[in-house]
């Protein structure tokens, strides 16, 4: 008997889980969620405008 191994994706903005292999990726190769449209990998945080309290360069300062 065969075994399958199958990785799934689980978005962390909206709970959904998909089959890896049925997701779309991105140009850089991280999974966009299905369901929400929202992009994984460093930069989603940065486009998603949220303020992270942290400066562009990300050492936590900001200017005054």
């Amino acid at each position: 008997m065969g075994f399958e191994w199958v990785a799934y994706f689980e978005c962390s903005a909206c709970g959904a889980a998909e089959r890896a292999d049925d997701i779309e990726y991105d140009g850089f190769g991280y999974a966009v969620c299905p369901a929400c449209g929202r992009g994984t990998g460093p930069v989603a945080n940065a486009n998603s405008g949220a303020n992270s309290g942290t400066s562009a360069d990300g050492n936590g300062r900001t200017a005054p």
